[in-house]
């Protein structure tokens, strides 16, 4: 009876951080519509008003926003790499040292007719008509990536945030464990070697 009774009170108490979880990472993604650390960011410090805040919760969500971050840079790598690919494939042009991977942070700051006129330089010969979706292309990409920029910075400090709060608890915890500690051995004499 009493295996049942716990394992019902830790299918709950699952069902409840799940449900949390879901609600964290529907706020994350409402930031990231508005631009904005602070749903995500009440909702955290409304956790830590429990006493003891859910460490746990604060765990997988964090590591809910880690996984968003690896698919937004990877995301964000694979915009630039279509332009590359584009250009290879068309022209027979290497444009990497144009955008080069290593400072994808800067990809949006790209200026199309820089990249035109490098492309021009280079003998191809581009009709009018393609030379304007060309610019439209690279416009389109560099917003796109302008727009995961955003997103991947927002999403860093609210990482960043929580894993401070983590640390923080999970320091806070260790410091009132040692304390219960020194406590007991202080009041009990046989502990004492």
């Amino acid at each position: 009876m009493f295996e049942t009774t716990t394992t019902h009170t830790d299918l709950l108490s699952m069902l409840e951080l799940n449900h949390l979880r879901l609600e964290a990472i529907n706020l994350y993604d409402r930031c990231l519509a508005e631009g904005n650390l602070l749903p995500l960011e009440r909702f955290i410090e409304q956790q830590l008003a429990y006493d003891p805040p859910q460490i746990q919760l604060l765990t997988d969500i964090a590591n809910d926003l880690q996984q968003r971050l690896l698919t937004l840079k990877a995301y964000h790598f694979d915009i630039r790499q279509k332009i590359v690919v584009m250009f290879e494939e068309m022209y027979h042009l290497d444009v990497t040292h144009l955008m080069p991977a290593d400072r994808l942070d800067d990809y949006h700051l790209l200026h199309p007719e820089r990249v035109l006129m490098y492309v021009i330089e280079q003998g191809v010969s581009i009709e009018e008509d393609e030379r304007m979706v060309l610019l439209e292309v690279l416009r389109a990409s560099r917003e796109t990536a302008g727009r995961l920029y955003e997103d991947v910075l927002l999403t860093e400090k609210l990482h960043d945030m929580i894993l401070d709060w983590i640390y923080a608890l999970t320091v806070n915890s260790a410091r009132a464990g040692w304390q219960i500690f020194e406590w007991s051995v202080k009041s009990d004499p046989k502990h004492i070697h």
